[in-house]
């Protein structure tokens, strides 16, 4: 077993489990699912058959095998397709994490596609919980929260303390925390103009510093940052409630309908309404 890998100082902030939910789905030998593009990292745990997994961003290609889990990130474009002569039963965790209030800590972790297998064990357990705790409906709301809470952070450590940690931002942890005030400011307002001379002046830096800064630290700008939280804040609407595309848009500060829809079918690949015909309800079963 690999050593536990030191987590870095920025990384040991406190963390925010943004959504945590865990179920089991069962797929026949000839069902392919249609392209699936979430704001949630996907944990499948291969119960029985065998299965193949797509990225269509980049074309990768890998097995999913049995007695193992395997990932798929937010955000990316994956289909999975049973190849085996035998069902394919798996358990999935859904998982969303803050970190610092902005940034993805698993976009950090060097994660393969599948994960070992004595590591594969320990998050069905975690999975097998997820769902107890989900389906237990004499159990308080504030005390599912809190224990689905500590369940995501030790999801979180399990990864955390067997993976590298890549892609961390060059920015000192200091210049994280100074920018913070601005990332809840646009997370506030995520339906407002993004004002970037009063994004500055909120961390008390010149435009020009600010506008460098964040993107050493986030490694895009703040409109395509705001522009991310939009289609999250979108997909997870769409899929949870039934509010209409007309107000959706409205409150996310798109002038209309096919402007909020032209950016919703290039981010995820699908239009609005038949994002939430094929994902209405997934998440909460």
């Amino acid at each position: 077993m690999t050593a536990p890998i030191n987590t870095p100082d920025f990384a040991r902030q406190a963390v925010t489990v943004l959504h945590l939910d865990a179920g089991q789905t069962e797929l026949t030998g000839d069902s392919i699912p249609p392209w699936r593009r979430f704001p949630y990292w996907t944990f499948s745990f291969c119960m029985a058959g065998q299965g193949r997994i797509d990225f269509q961003a980049d074309a990768a290609q890998f097995l999913s095998r049995p007695g193992h889990v395997s990932i798929g990130p937010a955000d990316r474009a994956y289909r999975g397709a049973v190849i085996s002569k035998t069902p394919g039963r798996y358990q999935w965790i859904h998982a969303q994490y803050e970190m610092f209030g902005f940034l993805d800590p698993l976009t950090c972790l060097e994660l393969p596609h599948v994960l070992p297998r004595e590591l594969s064990l320990k998050i069905l357990k975690l999975g097998g919980q997820i769902i107890n705790i989900t389906r237990n409906r004499e159990l308080a709301i504030f005390r599912q929260t809190v224990d689905l809470h500590y369940l995501g952070i030790a999801l979180l450590k399990l990864l955390s303390d067997r993976f590298k940690w890549a892609g961390v931002p060059k920015t000192p942890p200091g210049a994280l925390e100074a920018l913070k005030p601005a990332m809840d400011a646009l997370k506030l307002n995520i339906g407002h103009k993004v004002d970037i001379p009063a994004l500055a002046r909120s961390v008390a830096m010149s435009r020009p510093t600010f506008q460098r800064r964040f993107k050493q630290a986030l490694r895009t700008t703040p409109y395509a940052f705001i522009e991310k939280l939009r289609m999250r804040a979108a997909a997870t609407k769409l899929c949870r409630s039934d509010m209409s595309i007309d107000a959706l848009s409205a409150e996310l500060g798109y002038c209309d309908r096919f402007q909020f829809s032209k950016s919703f079918k290039r981010f995820y690949g699908l239009g609005p309404a038949q994002y939430r015909k094929n994902y209405f309800g997934l998440f909460d079963r």
